[in-house]
């Protein structure tokens, strides 16, 4: 699922390819925004033998040497280790141009967190001769400060440059072309964040009604522990997480002490979640403005998917796993998304 932002993306990513020496660069952006999806048009731009694709994840190093051997089209065993996988794709841009792409880069780092130190010494050996574009993927959370930015990063200094995905607008829901009136595209923006991970799972043969209580309203809907999922993935509190999102749901744009108390934490569990999730652009935060003095903010969601589940999903998760969904989203959130129209 693609949109005109993907596709700009794709093309400036190109042309940095094309210029055929070692070269690092970002892409970033939240969960779900199209990140992969990105990297699986570069494997379709390239032949095979020019693109290695790793996928980081919460796995032992050998997961991740068998991945490299297998893009590599060698047998199991061929590397003894992750610095012997990685080294073997740099030495190949000695002889041809490749591009080497690590999805979820944190998540590697997570599992082998001595990648950075190869990767910079692998960019500083091959500089000179070889032709490595590699190019690392992953949030926007505070994680990819520390590992691709900032001065704590082993790897800043050799990354060019960064490219931004960003959520659908609107306009991008509307140029899918499906058969729902305005009002309906409206209402499916709203509760999937403009997210492409999330429209992916709209079904354009059911109504918009049934496509949401399939999917947030039913045990098994694929969006119906999602954000859960997401919490527990990038938050080491979740509890404290969802006691905020939770209270925001219920407020109008509170301010900090507002929002604190609500949310029945201690001030020190509090500060350090809100970072959290500000960092994951879950909320967001108007400094002044409506409240007068510029020591107060009015926090509110800046993802309408997360604002949707807790205000009908989470309250409510009881009832929909007793097979009452139905009825909840009939009474309770289809009149609140049709006000939206």
């Amino acid at each position: 699922m693609k949109c005109s932002n993907h596709e700009a993306v794709i093309d400036s990513i190109m042309e940095q390819y094309k210029k055929a020496c070692m070269d690092m660069s970002v892409v970033y952006g939240p969960y779900s925004v199209g990140k992969t999806y990105i990297a699986k048009e570069l494997q379709n731009r390239l032949t095979s033998n020019h693109v290695v694709y790793l996928l980081g994840r919460l796995a032992n190093e050998s997961v991740h040497i068998r991945s490299i051997e297998r893009e590599l089209d060698m047998p199991s065993g061929s590397f003894r280790t992750l610095e012997e996988a990685l080294r073997r794709v740099f030495q190949m841009s000695v002889d041809k141009h490749m591009m080497f792409i690590i999805d979820d880069y944190p998540a590697l780092v997570d599992t082998a967190p001595q990648v950075p130190i190869l990767l910079r010494e692998l960019m500083e050996t091959y500089r000179d001769y070889g032709k490595t574009f590699v190019l690392l993927m992953g949030t926007h959370v505070d994680e990819l400060k520390g590992r691709i930015l900032g001065e704590s990063s082993l790897i800043a200094a050799y990354i060019h440059n960064y490219f931004k995905v960003n959520p659908f607008t609107l306009d991008d829901v509307r140029a899918l072309g499906w058969d729902y009136t305005d009002e309906d595209l409206v209402k499916l923006y709203h509760v999937t964040g403009g997210m492409p991970g999330n429209l992916v799972h709209i079904d354009p043969a059911l109504s918009v009604d049934e496509n949401i209580v399939r999917l947030f309203f039913k045990p098994q809907g694929i969006l119906c522990t999602e954000p859960q999922r997401l919490l527990m993935r990038y938050i080491r509190n979740v509890g404290a997480a969802n006691a905020i999102l939770y209270a925001l749901a219920q407020l109008d744009k509170p301010f900090y002490t507002e929002l604190c108390h609500a949310s029945e934490l201690k001030s020190g569990t509090f500060a350090t979640r809100m970072a959290d999730l500000l960092d994951m652009k879950i909320i967001g935060r108007i400094q002044g403005g409506s409240r007068g003095p510029l020591r107060y903010a009015d926090y509110h969601f800046v993802n309408t998917m997360f604002q949707f589940w807790y205000q009908f999903v989470f309250p409510n998760l009881e009832e929909i796993n007793c097979g009452q969904g139905q009825y909840i989203y009939d009474t309770i959130a289809k009149p609140a998304l049709d006000t939206l129209a």
